[in-house]
């Protein structure tokens, strides 16, 4: 009799179980980012509300509240991907079960979870598609490593992860996005390029020239809506051009890096 991948496995005789949820670096850096919602809507709010007929200053304000809002928006989409459990080698999700041998095809996409914030990374997740199911595991969640180790035993042509220069590229970026790393990974912080810190000083530097003579078309704008803008282009080119290195430490003592 053929088994229903939609209903729930009998366990296999061997293997541990593991669930595959938000790992401890998203719940720990959600608080952080749900005071950072707060600060953004408070403070946009109150430039909205006492902008006294200052176009520019109103338009801050609500600028501060949208990136707020989506910031919150991106921590629920994040919060909002559920919880699996990998039994073995059968993966459920509640009562839906799909032995990992019936996956028809295993591939990594990247989801976005902020709408307005483009200059965030997007999130890498795993998708896993058979039997009229798609799942989409993101690597956020703990014990990804496990399910993709449990998924190379069904489908030998997929390599280690540790040799997937996608997926490394991803988790090079886990300074910005919480990633889960598994035992054994490190990320180093490699600092700036020469060129970057002369990039970031010359952006900051003219958008500062900008304001101290400013167009007559912008005469209007208030000094701090200056300030705010050119410590947000420093903020976002620093963090676009540092060059950060992932190490993984092998099983065999060695240990392979990828930049």
């Amino acid at each position: 009799m053929e088994s229903n991948p939609t209903t729930p496995a009998r366990a296999p005789r061997l293997r541990e179980r593991f669930l595959i949820g938000p790992g401890h670096e998203l719940r720990r850096r959600s608080w952080n980012q749900v005071f950072e919602v707060v600060v953004q809507v408070a403070a946009g709010t109150a430039l909205w509300l006492g902008a006294q007929g200052q176009p520019f200053v109103a338009a801050a304000g609500a600028a501060l509240v949208a990136l707020g809002i989506d910031n919150g928006v991106a921590l629920a989409r994040l919060f909002g991907s559920p919880t699996w459990r990998l039994d073995g080698a059968v993966l459920c999700l509640r009562e839906r079960c799909l032995p990992l041998e019936q996956v028809q095809r295993v591939r990594l996409e990247t989801y976005r979870p902020h709408l307005l914030r483009f200059d965030h990374p997007p999130v890498l997740r795993l998708v896993l598609e058979g039997a009229g199911l798609r799942w989409a595991v993101p690597l956020t969640h703990e014990n990804w490593d496990r399910l993709w180790d449990r998924l190379r035993e069904q489908r030998p042509a997929l390599p280690p992860w540790p040799q997937h220069a996608a997926l490394l590229r991803a988790l090079a970026q886990s300074r910005e996005v919480p990633y889960y790393l598994p035992p054994g990974v490190a990320v180093d912080d490699l600092g700036l390029p020469g060129w970057a810190g002369w990039l970031t000083f010359g952006l900051v530097g003219g958008v500062l020239l900008l304001g101290l003579y400013p167009h007559p078309a912008l005469q209007k704008v208030p000094s701090p809506v200056w300030l705010g803008a050119a410590s947000a282009i420093g903020h976002v080119a620093t963090r676009k051009t540092r060059r950060l290195r992932v190490e993984v430490s092998m099983r065999d003592g060695q240990k392979r890096a990828r930049p």
